[in-house]
């Protein structure tokens, strides 16, 4: 989820005005089972949450239709990055399985474009369990319910004026809904957008707990099926334990005005050092031949003093690697003959900041390695770090039974990556 923000585009306002027609609303079912949404573009935003729980080896998935509410709509007033929040809480209990569903509707007094959600359980028996998934938005697989209780989403007017989009380079996606796939994942933020911008931005908000998944899916009758999942990787629960989910953002408001929030509010809760600014420069990937060599660099360098100013680069970044085949790395250092350090002093004699590609994959090497290669890159001269971070599905499945989700592990490596590489390294990830 939102490790590093790379750029914010544009600038918030202190009080954006609301999407298209009035302000959205949102309220728990006085049974403590579903909510219901109700905003601009939309004649049905219906939906429950659950759980999905490994228990003794079994998944069991624990929805919000099922066991007994114990506290229903508990309001509460707590405070939040944009002031004092409105919070709708709901508690069910599954007896026999000694599990607590949890779940909560937040929307800042100040802010009430924005709608928060969470999933969480608790754990009241006497063995540890392993967390699938928390779900804090979930609808009907069919329309085969026809009263008002059926969980689901319509949008008004023809799909064909309203686009789906994925915002994330892992499921980049733009679709109209007269057109949408079978099923669409969307990982991270996307957003649902009628032409007169009626509609919405979703993406992961707060306390940085796992990664967010969303899956839209065309029903019958022009409905819609929408899910939000906070994978959690498998943690562990212990007896008498609470795991709260990743809290998903919805943002009714103008697509711009939207991200805009979104990424503000991110910057808010993950200590985005955006203060700092963002560079432009050159990195050795642009190279005409395939795997740029020192020489290439040196022509490079060259070029800056003899541009008479035109040539401005913040960065030259140096490093940028290949695998001839997968699993088996091209030495990159041999095409640097002269040596690392060398080279970031050439840099720096022309006003650039050194730049240096790093690759890190933890199921192919130890996470101490990599914090000697960051070490040893910033030893060498280099003030600028591109790193790619990679945790395969495999390296995910070794977590199960632990404590941390694959997002709390990546932003623990995150810190300790920092720490290795100094306050005044730029890290770009």
């Amino acid at each position: 989820m939102f490790l590093i923000l790379l750029r914010v585009v544009g600038t918030l306002p202190g009080q954006a005005d609301p999407a298209q027609g009035s302000l959205p609303s949102a309220e728990v079912a006085a049974d403590g089972r579903s909510f219901s949404i109700v905003a601009p573009g939309f004649t049905t935003f219906r939906a429950g949450f659950a759980a999905k729980v490994e228990i003794d080896g079994q998944f069991r998935i624990f929805d919000s239709r099922q066991g007994m509410v114990l506290e229903k709509v508990k309001q509460t007033s707590v405070p939040s990055p944009y002031g004092s929040m409105t919070l709708q809480t709901v508690v069910v209990r599954f007896e026999e399985e000694q599990i607590d569903l949890l779940f909560q509707l937040g929307i800042p007094e100040n802010t009430p474009q924005v709608i928060m959600l969470q999933a969480g359980v608790r754990n009241q028996g006497r063995h540890a369990i392993r967390l699938a998934e928390l779900i804090p938005l979930m609808m009907d697989a069919a329309t085969t319910i026809k009263d008002d209780s059926a969980h689901r989403l319509k949008v008004s007017g023809k799909q064909g004026s309203w686009l789906l989009s994925g915002l994330h380079a892992m499921t980049p996606s733009l679709c109209h809904l007269d057109q949408l796939p079978s099923k669409t994942w969307i990982h991270e933020q996307g957003s649902l957008y009628h032409d007169d911008q009626a509609g919405f931005y979703f993406g992961p908000v707060g306390e940085p707990i796992s990664y967010l998944s969303t899956l839209v899916e065309p029903l019958e009758h022009d409905h819609v099926r929408m899910v939000l999942v906070s994978p959690m990787d498998r943690v562990r629960v212990d007896a008498g334990q609470t795991r709260w989910g990743q809290q998903a953002g919805l943002f009714f408001e103008p697509p711009r005005q939207a991200m805009n929030r979104w990424v503000d509010l991110v910057v808010r809760t993950h200590g985005a050092r955006t203060h700092r600014g963002a560079l432009t420069g050159w990195s050795s990937v642009y190279s005409p031949e395939r795997i740029a060599r020192g020489k290439n660099v040196r022509q490079v360098i060259a070029q800056i003093p003899m541009s008479n100013g035109q040539l401005r680069p913040d960065v030259i970044q140096i490093g940028e690697n290949f695998e001839t085949e997968e699993g088996k790395p091209i030495d990159i250092a041999s095409f640097y003959p002269e040596g690392y350090p060398d080279y970031a002093k050439q840099i720096a004699a022309v006003g650039s900041r050194p730049g240096m590609k790093l690759d890190f994959d933890l199921s192919r090497t130890n996470f101490q390695s990599c914090l000697a290669a960051v070490k040893r890159a910033v030893h060498d001269g280099f003030s600028y770090l591109k790193i790619g971070y990679h945790l395969s599905p495999a390296f995910r499945q070794t977590l199960a039974g632990g404590d941390k989700t694959s997002l709390e592990l990546a932003r623990e490596h995150w810190h300790a990556i920092r720490a290795a590489a100094g306050e005044e390294t730029y890290i770009l990830f």
